[in-house]
Parts: structure tokens; C-alpha cells; sequence
């Protein structure tokens, strides 16, 4: 047996495996950080979330803006990237990051493709930072900082936009929310509190919370909802139940499609389901990207893709999360994709 030990953060929960042989390796999770840890702890965390070939960030058209705004009390951190030109009445998108993550690594999980659609597009593209890199979502039986002092991040995210109608016009009625794993369940809380003021939204690795695991009001707003999920979802189970991490419970999720299809009941979206497979390419190893569409004429559409054998991550053409996430396909490029969706439906 050859003893090793590595240590990858995965959206915030360390994955340490220890004493591996050649067999399947042991793994252990351990939940960090917290809102009390160091920059030294924090910068430590981003090089293991990043793994060995961190992307690189493009040149873009105007600075990223690292920024600050008083919520409740409270101190909150967020990265923007406003292009150059931008025109009055431009969209805005906001995209949360995953549990033990922020806005800048936001920003290289998803390729750091939002911010050069952003410079193309031309929208602002906001990365809001979590309280202890944890966000206040629906689940009840989450445990971490952010849910058991009911941090008020429905708060932090109507501050944003107040913030970018003040300085840059940004469109009231195009504003739309994507987020990953943590962030993911984050839209849901704003799909329920501020659905007439969020547009649209895109869960990426993040089933709804079941009906004993959600503490946020009903949903009364239809919206148009994209989700992506892969099947071999080491964290946020494809299938639905317990979300487990290291004995600890978080609650039970919907399985993905039975997500989808609450949306689609949201929505009144009554028709039978389209299904189609995307184009398979060569770099996607074993894995493979299914669609479903609910669309019926005057009803906001509700599209699950579906990773077969994909993992816990935002597919992307650009950074593959670390191995222990799951597979990443290149079938499906997320970031286009969901805006595409959103600008679909923006009217």
C-alpha cells in the first residue's frame, strides 16, 4: 500500500484522501471555512478549489471592480465587471458561487466566460461573496454560518441591484440570477422572495429542497428556470435525498427531474416534455448531455440538462474543476447556454 494525502476543497468541503492504495481511496470530508478564518486560511483554500491549472483570466474591455456595500449591518463583498460602452437599460447578471468559494473563484469555475460574454453582450456580470463563503439558502437543516445566523443575503442581492440602477442603468425588468451547488439553492431563495424583480434563473448542481427541508415562502411568481445537474453528483444527488457530508445531513433534495418538473408545474407548463441529446464530442469521455424541455406558447419555459456520468461542477470549455467533483463534459458550455436562455426569455 502507498500511503498518500490530498487535499482538494470541494465546493467548500475538503475532500482529504488518505492511506490510498491502488484500489478506490477513502474519503473524508471536512467542512471549512469559517467567517472567522484567515486570509492565509482563505488563500490556501482557493489554491486547492482551483486545483494545479488555475485559468487564466482574459483581457477584458474595463477593470474588474472589487467592491463593498453595507447590508444589515454588515460589511458585503462582491466582483463586477461593467464593460466599456456599456448602454443605458443593459441587463444584469448576478451568478453565486458555491459553498467555501467567493466571487473571484466564481469567476474561474465558470471559465471566466460570463465576463467575456459580458464584454461582448454588453451586460454587467456581478459575482457576490458569501458570508463565510456560505449563502443563505432554503434548506432548514443546513448548518453553516450564513443559515443559522439568517444572514440576510436576499438583502445583499436587491443592495447590488439598487447599486447598478444608481451608477450604471442597468434594466429593472432583465435581471436574472445563475448560481453553483450553494449558489444554486441561493436562486431558489430569490426565485421565492424577490420573484418580481429576478427575471429568470440557473441552478447548476443544486436540486430543490424537499418539502420538510424548505424553509423559504412558496414560490408565486412564474419564472423561466434552466437547471443543470450530472447524474454521478458526488454532493447534491442526482436522484434526490439526503445530501450527506461527513454523517452531517443537510436535508432532502427533489431528485433533478422531479425539480424540473415542480417548475414546470409553477409555471402551469402542462405539456408533454420534449426530449433531444446534444451533440456528443470527442474530448467528453463517458459522458453525455440529455435535454428537457417544458415550453408551451405564453408560459415561461423550464430546460433540464441532464450530465450523464457527469459531476459536481459548471461545464465549461475552460477550467475543469478538480477530479474528485466528477467528470466535466464538454457537450454542454454553460455559461452561453444559460445566457442565451435568459436573453430568450427577457421580454
Amino acid at each position: 500500500m502507498r500511503a498518500s494525502r490530498l487535499a482538494v476543497a470541494v465546493a467548500g468541503l475538503s475532500i482529504v484522501t488518505v492511506a490510498c492504495s491502488s484500489g478506490a481511496p477513502a474519503a473524508m470530508f471536512a467542512a471549512r471555512p469559517s467567517p472567522t478564518s484567515t486570509a492565509a486560511d482563505d488563500a490556501e483554500l482557493d489554491k486547492e478549489l482551483l486545483g494545479p491549472n488555475p485559468p487564466q483570466a482574459p483581457q477584458l474591455s474595463a477593470p474588474v471592480q472589487n467592491s463593498t456595500v453595507r447590508v444589515g449591518g454588515m460589511t458585503r463583498s462582491y466582483v463586477a465587471f461593467v464593460p466599456k460602452d456599456l448602454p443605458k437599460n443593459a441587463p444584469l447578471l448576478l451568478a453565486f458561487h458555491g459553498t467555501g468559494m467567493n466571487g473571484e473563484l466564481m469567476r474561474a469555475y465558470t471559465g471566466y466566460e460570463f465576463d467575456q460574454l459580458a464584454d461582448s453582450k454588453k451586460f454587467v456580470v456581478v459575482y457576490p461573496s458569501g458570508y463565510g463563503r456560505h449563502w443563505n439558502d432554503c434548506r432548514k437543516d443546513a448548518k453553516y454560518p450564513a443559515r443559522t445566523e439568517n444572514v440576510d443575503d436576499v438583502g445583499f442581492t436587491r443592495a447590488i441591484i439598487d447599486k447598478y440602477r444608481e451608477s450604471d442603468g442597468i434594466d429593472p425588468n432583465r435581471i436574472f440570477a445563475m448560481g453553483y451547488s450553494n449558489g444554486g439553492h441561493m436562486t431558489y431563495r430569490l426565485a421565492s422572495e424577490m420573484g418580481g424583480q429576478i427575471k429568470a434563473i440557473a441552478p447548476v448542481a443544486a436540486n430543490f429542497p424537499g418539502p420538510d427541508n424548505n424553509v423559504c415562502p412558496a414560490i408565486k411568481s412564474p419564472m423561466p428556470m434552466l437547471m443543470i445537474t450530472g447524474t454521478k453528483d458526488p454532493l447534491d444527488p442526482y436522484n434526490g435525498g439526503d445530501v450527506v457530508v461527513a454523517g452531517t445531513s443537510y436535508g432532502k433534495v427533489l431528485s433533478s427531474p422531479d425539480t424540473a418538473a415542480h417548475f414546470a408545474k409553477l409555471n402551469d407548463n402542462t405539456a408533454t416534455p420534449k426530449d433531444t441529446t446534444l451533440p456528443h464530442q470527442a474530448d467528453s469521455g463517458s459522458t453525455s448531455v440529455a435535454v428537457r424541455s417544458y415550453a408551451e406558447p405564453g408560459k415561461p419555459p423550464v430546460t433540464q440538462y441532464t450530465v450523464n456520468n457527469g459531476g459536481h461542477v459548471v461545464p465549461n470549455q475552460v477550467f475543469e474543476a478538480p477530479s474528485q467533483l466528477g467528470p466535466t463534459t464538454h457537450d454542454l458550455d454553460a455559461p452561453p447556454v444559460i445566457w442565451d436562455f435568459f436573453m430568450q426569455n427577457s421580454g
